[in-house]
């Protein structure tokens, strides 16, 4: 991927309620960090996360990069189109983290190992999601405005176990993220913030990623 001279970077941390944003502007002379809330997003979803974004930054991010530590989609869909498609034959694993598996294993040592990426559902366990009380109102909007036309989402209904719980929840925030930079003229692109921070430390040993042990080395580096 080449940023050319002039384009603003911005970062993206995604969570259930929030987007913690990391701009870099263009002339490469200022750092800022904002928070996006998005409890309480509007129809349509998409639109409303990226006037949020807009908003919090205050900045012209036309023609910027964005890294995004979230998938795009569920494993089972494509994105190629105007609207999201079911995937025929989805694989077990994206080959995007069977590559970077593989590319750590061949090449670099143990303490840049284990790799630490959140595992990328199919379309049904988001479905299971918002089918539970639980999930929050503006993770189904964004259930409802993207992954509908590819899945039938079920009422809401009573409590039922998921596999593997709610942990990857936080990624509909992130479908939603994807499609929202692109409206503001941005070029998105996943980000696997583990594998940077390890490369970046060029080997050194990092502490477990919870406060307070984690956040002077990562802030340092």
């Amino acid at each position: 991927m080449v940023i050319v001279r002039g384009a603003p970077i911005l970062g993206v941390d995604v969570g259930e309620d929030y987007l913690d944003l990391a701009l870099l502007t263009a002339s490469r002379t200022r750092l800022s960090y904002h928070r996006v809330r998005l409890a309480g997003i509007a129809n349509p979803a998409t639109a409303s996360v990226a006037q949020r974004i807009a908003d919090a930054v205050d900045h012209d991010l036309r023609g910027g990069v964005a890294l995004v530590d979230s998938p795009r989609t569920p494993r089972d869909v494509d994105c190629s189109g105007a609207t999201m498609s079911q995937r025929a034959n989805a694989p077990h694993a994206r080959a995007i983290d069977a590559s970077l598996r593989e590319l750590l294993r061949a090449r670099f040592n143990a303490a840049m190992r284990p790799l630490s990426m959140f595992p990328t559902p199919l379309a049904s366990y988001f479905a299971g999601c918002v089918a539970h009380p639980g999930c929050k109102p503006h993770l189904r909007a964004i259930a409802e405005e993207l992954l509908a036309p590819v899945i039938a989402l079920p009422r809401i209904s009573t409590p039922a176990s998921l596999a593997g719980g709610t942990f990857t929840r936080f990624m509909l925030a992130g479908f939603a993220v994807f499609p929202a930079l692109e409206q503001l003229g941005i070029r998105a692109f996943e980000a696997f913030p583990d594998l940077q921070m390890r490369l970046w430390s060029d080997g050194a040993p990092l502490p477990a990623r919870s406060p307070p042990a984690a956040v002077v080395p990562r802030r340092l580096r």
